[in-house]
């Protein structure tokens, strides 16, 4: 077994590549209103970017 350092950063990733495609999906159905898909997509990069920032600090 591999040990990974960063693994909720990984799930992290997964997590926005999904809320990516689910944003993509949305835009191309309404793209004169995306609704919250692109409020929550922000939230998820931003998310994973604090996470990353904080593990390189080692507070994670």
């Amino acid at each position: 077994m591999i040990y990974l350092r960063l693994w909720l950063g990984l799930a992290l990733a997964l997590l926005e590549a999904a809320v990516g495609l689910w944003v993509y999906r949305s835009i191309n159905r309404n793209p004169a209103r995306p609704g919250i898909s692109v409020g929550i997509h922000q939230l998820v990069s931003v998310t994973v970017a604090l996470y990353l920032v904080l593990n390189a600090l080692g507070y994670v």
